[in-house]
């Protein structure tokens, strides 16, 4: 039995690709859909849950950046960085298909 594989952004670009290779190969996909909550809401519900304090907080200031639009759009930092450009998420599936069957 093939594991869930929970894909955020399905719809997207990149993600649909994602998704679509890994449903032809038969796995179980699921869209993960965010709601819009506010900073209190997020830092309440991650109070409650175990996990490493800074990792919550992280995730919620990168839930903050998104919302506020600051993750979106793309440029060439990553590019820069290591002289080619990244991995898309369809391309790492398809390099790594193996793996997931």
């Amino acid at each position: 039995m093939k594991s869930l594989i929970l894909i955020a952004g399905a719809t997207g670009a990149t993600g649909s690709v994602a998704t679509k290779l890994l449903l032809k190969k038969g796995f179980p996909v699921r869209a993960v859909r965010y709601m819009q909550i506010t900073g209190e809401q997020r830092v309440e519900e991650a109070s409650t849950a175990p996990g490493n304090p800074f990792l919550i907080q992280h995730a919620s200031a990168v839930a903050e950046m998104h919302a506020r639009g600051q993750t979106a759009g793309t440029n060439d930092v990553v590019e820069k960085i290591i002289g080619r450009k990244p991995q898309t998420v369809a391309g790492f599936v398809e390099k790594h298909r193996a793996d997931f069957q």
